[in-house]
């Protein structure tokens, strides 16, 4: 997608915050292609999509990319001090069941994410 800071509906508008991927340079041209190197500017910066339906969209429909803003989320572990002791093969098992299924729920949740992508792209 574009960045759309000041852009009309196709075929017209101001294209004030169209900018070419490759070059930086403002686009002025009225089909989105950078009179300086040729690249269409429509497309997304990371996968070069474009998006034909919605070319302002927010995200990108193909790989998710968000030329506006950044999510991003980072996971830490720690020794925990106040953790019991595992003092048998049993406790152990039990204790890499639980781990199997925090990293299920995890990929789980991703799933779930992943299957909102496209609804999102579409706001």
């Amino acid at each position: 997608p574009g960045q759309s800071a000041a852009r009309g509906g196709p075929g017209g508008g101001a294209r004030d915050g169209l900018h070419c991927p490759r070059c930086g340079r403002a686009v002025t041209d009225a089909h989105g292609v950078c009179q300086h190197c040729g690249e269409v500017a429509f497309q997304c910066r990371q996968c070069r999509h474009i998006n034909y339906e919605r070319l302002d969209a927010f995200l990108c429909v193909e790989c998710g990319y968000c030329a506006f803003g950044d999510f991003s989320f980072r996971m830490a572990s720690e020794p925990a001090p106040d953790a019991l002791a595992l003092g048998s093969k049993d406790e152990l098992d039990a204790a890499r069941e639980r781990l199997r299924d925090r990293a299920d729920a995890g990929r789980d949740a991703r799933a779930r994410l992943e299957r909102l992508l496209p609804a999102c792209a579409r706001l």
